[in-house]
């Protein structure tokens, strides 16, 4: 289980040529991928977000003092710059998303056929992500954890047994920095997490039992120095172009602000998990998301979360306002078999990750003793990989516990799967029947994680999968390129607002959408206040009200639109229920022009007589 077994790894490249997998996979993506790219329009989705705030700097409004952002500049910046070369599109903004499942495909292939030198199952693997990319709008998260993974692999684990040639080692150290860099600018959380994987890799790459120290020493430094290099070669341009718009100090600050408000969740997680079990909540550390827009505002915020009030008996979580887990017990007592699927999904990484680090260490430490590098090769492919997957397990995990952020741990922690998978059979021919039997144990679980998520996540469209086509056959057309495929109800819902919003307003109006629908104002080209266009029950009601009544009566909107709808799946996340306030002042000083189950569409009274105060222009 430990030498022999390593030696799989040592083995030549198959006969399947490299170029016949990438052509596969792309063929493979468009043909799929052409099926459903219309299908569906999300109203409180990250497509509608990334699309006002892309439009709203390219206005010149400047980000994080003028609009919220959530994530780093890198989210938004290649979606304006789009919008900018061929106007606002909604379809262009979805092609841009759908080549980024495309290029998760192709990444898993080419990390895939570097650790198992197996075409076939690169190219069965790099399908499965193409297959499930992530939900559309979202899904730059899996394929900066498979890039991280595939890099950090390259760099310190592979080949094993020759020294690649300078220039083809730095050329993989430049693209480890490049990709972290990236990370960074993207997703902060995420640049954080992969440099600590990078300079852990690069300690245990020290630790190699063979001679050659001060070499890998020397390449270690190199590598690290290159990573720094590139952070600052990436950020730099962007850092200055901040300073010269406006908004250096607030760009600046995020990069301290997001590892202490990791190092805080971290540590109230901890107290937590080991309070004594009648001990009152732990309340969280971090502020609630802000609707206000001061320019002093700078700290950026986690994924918006929800806050139960009621008891938390029946479900799990680390913190009070964090949306909970279902409970273990689900996975047996769920009155549905859907719901004992799901937590059966939610809670099984967990076991699988932790078998498969200490499967690694094993290798490891089996490694110093039997001075086989082969062993020590395995595992550090078993670490480097599960950790890549684990950067994104916080999110979903603690956070967002829900089939959205699920499919986006899993586009990474599907790679790992395989990876372990591959060198569990590759030991099996090898191992005695002691062996076998803990090689079982780490197979089932692991294979039965990728077998359930691949036949789960294929028909959610959660994941990203041909599933958002179910149904949506009727065609709708909004501003801004909107061309979709909606169901029936869908398109009851969107034509309503559509035309209320267009009958109601003229171009240059506000329309402002309770709690959350971004995609409502790119699809009717009307533009909102709100310097954070989501909001939900983790804000405080009364200062939501401030806030709110204070806009109304600045800016004069000419609709606001409330969704009734459970935000957070929970009776405390309806707007009516948490802003019950802002919901009376809007019941009292609005007319209701249009409604249906979930959605109310009001003008605001006497508005004609109102003149709106315009947001000054940006110099």
């Amino acid at each position: 289980m430990t030498d022999r077994s390593s030696r799989a790894n040592q083995g030549t490249y198959d006969t399947f040529p490299t170029s016949w997998g990438v052509l596969f996979l792309v063929v493979a993506a468009l043909c799929y991928y052409a099926f459903y790219w219309r299908c569906g329009l999300l109203l409180s989705g990250e497509e509608g977000i990334a699309a006002v705030v892309a439009q709203r700097l390219n206005a010149g409004e400047c980000p994080i003092v003028d609009t919220f952002l959530g994530y780093n500049v890198g989210w938004f910046y290649p979606i304006a710059w789009l919008f900018k070369l061929a106007g606002p599109n909604y379809l262009i903004l979805r092609t841009y998303f759908f080549l980024l499942g495309i290029l998760s495909g192709l990444t898993t292939y080419l990390t895939i056929r570097l650790v198992t030198r197996k075409g076939l199952i690169a190219a069965g693997t790099g399908l499965l992500v193409i297959l499930m990319p992530g939900v559309i709008g979202r899904n730059y998260m899996g394929l900066l954890g498979i890039l991280g993974m595939l890099t950090i692999l390259g760099v310190f684990l592979i080949p094993l047994n020759k020294r690649l040639p300078r220039p083809l080692q730095l050329l993989w150290m430049i693209a480890a920095g490049v990709s972290i860099s990236l990370a960074w600018l993207i997703r902060i959380d995420l640049g954080f997490f992969q440099s600590i994987l990078f300079l852990l890799t690069a300690l245990l790459y020290l630790l190699k039992p063979e001679s050659g120290f001060l070499r890998r020493l020397g390449s270690a430094a190199i590598a690290i120095l290159i990573l720094i290099g590139t952070f600052l070669a990436i950020q730099g341009p962007v850092y200055r172009d901040a300073i010269q718009r406006g908004f250096g100090p607030q760009f600046a600050q995020q990069y301290w602000v997001w590892p202490s408000m990791i190092r805080s969740s971290a540590c109230q997680l901890v107290r937590q998990l080991t309070k004594p079990r009648n001990a009152p909540p732990i309340t969280p550390e971090h502020s609630a998301i802000s609707n206000e827009s001061p320019s002093a505002q700078t700290s950026p915020s986690p994924a918006p979360v929800s806050h139960e009030e009621n008891d938390s008996s029946s479900s799990v979580s680390y913190n009070d306002v964090s949306l909970k887990r279902p409970p273990l017990s689900n996975i047996l007592h769920a009155p549905k078999f859907k719901d004992r699927v799901f937590a059966l999904l939610i809670y099984l990484p967990v076991p699988v990750a932790l078998l498969f680090i200490g499967w690694g260490l094993f290798f490891i430490l089996s490694s110093w003793i039997s001075r086989s590098v082969g062993c020590w090769q395995s595992g550090g492919i078993l670490l480097v990989s599960t950790g890549s997957a684990l950067v994104l397990f916080p999110q979903y995990f603690f956070w967002r516990p829900d089939m959205v952020h699920l499919a986006e741990f899993m586009v990474p922690f599907m790679v790992t799967l395989v990876i372990g998978l591959w060198l569990a059979t590759s030991a099996w021919r090898n191992s005695t029947s002691g062996k076998r039997v803990l090689l079982v144990l780490i197979m089932l679980p692991a294979a039965l994680d990728l077998g359930i998520y691949a036949i789960k996540g294929w028909q959610t469209d959660s994941a990203g999968s041909i599933a958002a086509s179910r149904k949506r056959h009727l065609e709708f057309a909004a501003l801004n390129g909107v061309r979709v495929k909606l169901n029936p109800q869908e398109f009851t819902r969107n034509t309503l607002l559509r035309d209320a919003i267009l009958s109601h307003s003229k171009p240059g109006d506000y329309v402002v959408c309770y709690p959350y629908f971004p995609m409502v104002n790119f699809m009717t080209d009307r533009p909102s206040y709100e310097y954070n266009l989501y909001a939900d029950n983790a804000l405080p009601s009364r200062q939501f009200f401030d806030q709110a009544k204070l806009n109304i009566e600045r800016f004069h909107p000419a609709v606001i639109v409330i969704g009734t709808g459970k935000v957070n799946d929970t009776e405390s996340s309806r707007f009516q229920n948490w802003a019950s306030e802002t919901y009376a002042y809007i019941k009292e000083h609005c007319t209701l022009v249009a409604s249906d189950e979930e959605v109310e569409i009001y003008t605001l009274n006497n508005q004609r007589s109102l003149q709106p105060l315009r947001k000054p222009p940006v110099p």
